[in-house]
């Protein structure tokens, strides 16, 4: 199958992430999650209307992704072949939240295990290829944690407590 090579720039440690879940080189098609969402932003014509985007001092995109899509995402004349800069910003954000809600599960289910939450925050990011200090600061990664987290318990997804099985509390015999 031929493929269209396709580069967005991005964050060192959300490239580092995409590479851990789907290989490198990327490549992307409608049956895997982000595949379905990058066809979707190569869709949209216009930016949103409803807030102007723009970058902030903490979106500094300056790392290159290749992508690979599939030809037949672009042989229809619907589909752009670049994204306009609010696009990349929605882009990343969407990769962004997927990484925080992937971390926030992971912290959790090694909470679970009595394994404190900084350890289990420094070995997702080793996982995931990302080099702490070089990638993304750890305390940077932690409190991104800890954000999401708390908007979570907020919304009502997360009880306050972590709840614990049997088998870890030793009740389990």
């Amino acid at each position: 199958m031929k493929h269209y090579k396709f580069t967005i720039p991005t964050k060192p440690y959300l490239a580092c992430y995409l590479q851990a879940l789907y290989g490198s080189p990327l490549v992307f098609t409608t049956t895997n999650y982000f595949g379905s969402t990058l066809l979707g932003f190569l869709t949209m014509r216009s930016p949103m209307k409803v807030k102007e985007l723009e970058h902030r001092h903490v979106d500094v995109f300056n790392t290159p992704l290749e992508i690979y899509l599939p030809r037949y995402f672009l042989v229809n004349k619907k589909f752009m072949t670049d994204l306009p800069p609010q696009n990349i910003i929605l882009l990343n954000k969407h990769f962004e939240n997927r990484f925080v809600e992937d971390l926030v599960r992971y912290t959790l289910t090694m909470q679970l295990l009595d394994v404190p939450i900084q350890d289990a925050t420094a070995d997702f990011c080793t996982r995931h290829g990302i080099e702490i200090d070089e990638h993304i600061g750890l305390d940077a990664v932690f409190k991104k944690e800890q954000r999401a987290r708390m908007a979570m318990v907020k919304r009502g997804l997360l009880p306050t407590q972590p709840m614990r099985p049997f088998a870890v509390q030793g009740l389990l015999y």
